[in-house]
């Protein structure tokens, strides 16, 4: 059963669309600059970056517009895990591609991490707030 976000005082997450697509886009936005920058060299692997923007924002765009079927909290948590899947898709195959390599360095995967302790920071604030 769900707990209404607003009904919830001690809940530190609340729907709201700058609270959304803020992080939505600050964690694809990358993915979209790099499709671009890529393209000229090799435009197999910037249509798979492409498509793994496209995909997170999808799965975020969903996440929102069922809203009101669940809590914010962890939607939030599904947009961020989908954009982390999108990146390490992206970067990964981006790595298997000598033509991209040369034109867009190997990224490295330890700069993914940033996916899953955006994640862990958000569990911990919440937790920080279930327990005031």
């Amino acid at each position: 059963m769900r707990t209404s976000d607003r009904s919830d005082p001690r809940e530190p997450f609340r729907w709201n669309a700058g609270g959304w697509f803020g992080p939505q886009l600050g964690g694809t936005l990358w993915l979209l600059l790099l499709g671009l920058a890529v393209l000229p060299k090799d435009a197999l692997a910037a249509a798979v970056v492409l498509a793994c923007f496209a995909s997170a924002n999808l799965v975020g765009l969903s996440l929102w517009r069922r809203r009101h079927a669940s809590s914010a909290y962890p939607a939030l948590q599904r947009m961020i895990a989908a954009c982390g899947a999108a990146s390490l898709i992206a970067v990964a195959f981006l790595d298997s591609r000598p033509e991209s390599v040369e034109f867009a360095p190997a990224i490295p995967y330890w700069l993914l991490l940033i996916f899953p302790g955006v994640m862990l920071m958000l569990w911990l604030q919440r937790r920080r707030g279930a327990h005031r």
